[in-house]
């Protein structure tokens, strides 16, 4: 059975959530998405504390012909995560800049962090019953970035749909989406006019020629 998925392919199977099935459709469709592969929810078994051997050499194989990459981003994909109705931002475990020698290890902190107190948790605030389902575990190519952030076709705020807002921390953009630092913020219509400009530490990140770009 197949259990790695690379990121990109044909009929990946429904339990590797919507965030790797978005990923692979942009992918597919010819978008810049670094290269990564998605292990499906069912590969893991509950009673090992390692990476189950089939889903280590399935993974190994997928990337020993491609991959020459020195760190790696490993994030949650679960099946009711980032849906319409209810994000789980922040809820699962992710990891970023992990050498090739530490990822089965991660690739199951990920997957077990389905089941951690703050999940149950969020559930059930949320009012969603029972424990979440397993989620599936992405694994991609980690870029070094200057700087990352977050795109919104329509602003969140107003929900004006004319309207992209962008927002921008320098490196990557973990501490953005986490909440625990606030960026640049930039607000411009779809026909590329910047109307909105809130730099958080006085000069830009980025230049009106990358906003429009974006």
């Amino acid at each position: 059975m197949k259990l790695v998925h690379r990121l990109g392919e044909n009929g990946l199977p429904d339990d590797v959530g919507s965030k790797a099935k978005s990923l692979s459709l942009l992918a597919a469709s010819g978008f810049p998405v670094p290269e990564g592969w998605v292990i499906s929810a069912s590969a893991f078994d509950v009673s090992q504390d390692t990476l189950p051997a089939v889903v280590a050499t399935q993974l190994e194989q997928a990337m020993s012909s491609n991959s020459d990459a020195q760190h790696y981003a490993v994030r949650s994909s679960a099946a009711d995560e980032d849906d319409d109705v209810y994000s789980s931002a922040g809820q699962f475990k992710s990891f970023l800049f992990v050498p090739r020698e530490e990822l089965s290890q991660k690739i199951r902190d990920v997957w077990r962090s389905g089941s951690d107190e703050r999940v149950l948790a969020y559930r059930s605030q949320a009012g969603l019953e029972g424990a979440p389902r397993p989620p599936a575990v992405i694994v991609q190519r980690m870029v070094p970035a200057d700087a990352a952030g977050v795109v919104f076709t329509a602003n969140p705020a107003t929900g004006r749909r004319g309207e992209c807002v962008v927002s921008a921390v320098g490196g990557v953009g973990s501490a953005l989406v986490s909440g625990e630092v606030d960026g640049d913020t930039f607000h411009l219509n779809h026909d590329g006019h910047i109307h909105g400009r809130r730099p958080a530490n006085g000069r830009p990140l980025l230049s009106d020629a990358q906003i429009k770009e974006i």
